[in-house]
């Protein structure tokens, strides 16, 4: 599990699911809520062979581009995680 702690802003959760070939994420800004789990809260991307990148299976959202976007938002300076 890995987490991007950022103060009173929130927490991201990064969780890794060996079994089922995905990451997790929990996330302070999406809420994402993954219809098809009871996990609300959580997204579950899966690794798409043909764009090298993980992605929400239900909308074809780049794990990283959230990411940017969601931590941009919160601390309104814009980074890069790739």
């Amino acid at each position: 599990i890995d987490f991007l702690k950022l103060g009173n802003l929130g927490t991201f959760v990064l969780n890794k699911q060996t079994p089922n070939r995905q990451l997790w994420l929990s996330s302070p800004v999406s809420q994402f809520l993954d219809h098809y789990s009871s996990c609300s809260g959580s997204s579950r991307f899966d690794w798409d062979k043909s764009s090298r990148a993980w992605v929400y299976r239900h909308t074809k959202t780049n794990l990283l581009w959230l990411l940017e976007s969601e931590v941009e938002q919160l601390c309104g300076e814009p980074i890069s995680l790739s």
